[in-house]
């Protein structure tokens, strides 16, 4: 007969949440100030129609991953250690909130301001370029060339 035991316990679940209850807080509390931000005349500018598109799809994604919660079973298909994987999806989520706030500042400039999207854009760019968050050969949407 062996000596293991018929019951076993389960292996413990730690569950972390990839976007905290502030940080869901805030981000619906953004949905309903842009709700109200797109009904003025400015936000139906066809130039700013792709930052706007982008932005309300990333908030949504990011209220979405704000129900999700990370849990150490992934790791059972990886010999990552779990935490690791909460640290990545954690900086995705980062990833998210920092396109967020450029996305928001090009819909916000454009509407109430008046100022052109390309241009807070490309200033945005410029901008995540100098404080290191963006290398400057990568910038996306800002090249010139014409074909």
């Amino acid at each position: 007969m062996s000596s293991e035991s018929a019951f076993k316990v389960p292996y413990p679940k730690f569950y972390h949440p990839l976007v905290t209850q502030q940080e869901a807080e805030d981000l619906s509390k953004r949905l309903s100030g842009l709700k109200k931000l797109i009904q003025k005349p400015r936000a139906n500018l066809p130039e700013l129609q792709p930052f706007l598109h982008q932005l309300i799809q990333a908030l949504h994604a990011l209220v979405m991953s704000s129900t999700c919660q990370y849990t150490p079973v992934i790791n059972l298909i990886s010999d990552k250690n779990p935490l690791i994987f909460f640290q990545e999806a954690r900086q995705i989520a980062e990833t998210g909130f920092r396109t967020t706030k450029m996305l928001e500042d090009v819909v916000i400039r454009t509407i109430v301001s008046g100022d052109s999207p390309r241009v807070v854009y490309e200033a945005s760019i410029a901008e995540l370029q100098k404080s290191g968050l963006l290398p400057r050969e990568s910038s996306p949407g800002t090249s010139s060339s014409s074909t």
